[in-house]
C-alpha cells in the first residue's frame, strides 16, 4: 500500500486542506470541503478500499497511499502550505500520535 504520488503533483498545492484517514465519514468532509471550493489532500492509511480512494479523487482530491502516517508523509501532502489538517479515524489515541 505505500504508493505515494510524485512529489511535483502536490508541490502545487497551498492553502489546501489535509485530511488524515480515508473513511466513510472522510467522503462525506471531503463532498463538504470540495463544494466549499477548498482543495484537498487526502493522506489514507491502514485499511482503505478502493471504493473510498475513488470516491475522493472523483471529487477532485488528491491521495497518498502509506501503511502509516509519518513525517515525510505530511511534508509530501505540504503540510507547511496547508490551510488546515483535519486528523480523523475511530480510535483517539492512534489519531493523536
Amino acid at each position: 500500500m505505500a504508493a505515494m504520488p510524485p512529489a511535483d503533483s502536490t508541490s502545487a498545492l497551498r492553502q489546501h486542506v489535509i485530511v488524515v484517514g480515508a473513511y466513510s465519514t472522510s467522503v462525506r468532509l471531503v463532498e463538504e470541503l470540495s463544494r466549499a471550493g477548498e482543495q484537498l489532500l487526502v493522506l489514507a492509511h491502514g485499511d482503505v478500499t478502493s471504493d473510498v480512494v475513488t470516491e475522493v479523487q472523483a471529487l477532485g482530491g488528491h491521495v497518498i497511499m502509506a501503511d502509516n502516517v509519518r513525517e515525510s508523509h505530511l511534508r509530501l501532502a505540504g503540510v507547511e502550505r496547508a490551510k488546515a489538517v483535519v486528523i480523523l479515524g475511530d480510535d483517539d489515541v492512534r489519531a493523536i500520535r
